[in-house]
């Protein structure tokens, strides 16, 4: 029985062991500066506005492994007098390590801070929260039908979403 639970711990330790070693290997070798280009693409690609990251990117490992950022703004598209849609100072966003081995992700807290939010409706009905069908320009017109996505083509799912704290928020609508 002895042998049995130094096995066990064992086995635990070195899992321990791999994940600090992981962290460490990341954070001395993966620069999350280097996504900045790609994240930024990807937002354009698909909701048809500009997203800006000026502040630095870092990593975070404990309790999760997360990601925190300095300030983000993201775009109106043209024709809006206002230049931004949102604003924030700084973000936090982690995830949950082992629920990824089963093929789900689980944020852990989204954090928001300093947050500025302008939306606008013209007098044509355009407004600028409005997101980029896939494949087509920019929609102009509010969804009011949200879409399911098939999760059983392989692939991560988004599980939940267990909090997100807001802090010092500014919010205006036109």
């Amino acid at each position: 029985m002895k042998k049995l639970l130094k096995i066990i711990a064992g086995l635990i330790l070195t899992l321990i062991i791999i994940f600090v070693a992981i962290a460490v290997i990341a954070t001395n070798f993966v620069d999350p500066n280097s996504f900045k280009p790609v994240i930024e693409e990807k937002v354009l690609e698909s909701t048809g506005k500009k997203l800006n990251i000026d502040g630095q990117l870092a990593w975070s490992f404990f309790p999760t492994l997360g990601i925190s950022t300095g300030k983000i703004i993201l775009q109106n598209p043209p024709g809006f007098e206002e230049e931004n849609l949102l604003l924030v100072d700084q973000a936090k966003l982690s995830v949950k390590v082992l629920p990824m081995f089963v093929g789900k992700i689980e944020l852990g807290d989204v954090v928001l801070k300093g947050l500025e939010v302008h939306l606008v409706k013209q007098t044509d009905g355009t407004t600028n929260w409005a997101m980029k069908a896939e494949g087509k320009e920019e929609s102009t017109t509010p969804v009011t039908q949200t879409e399911s996505t098939d999760s059983s083509g392989g692939g991560f799912s988004l599980a939940s979403i267990p909090a997100v704290d807001v802090e010092d928020v500014h919010l205006t609508w036109n």
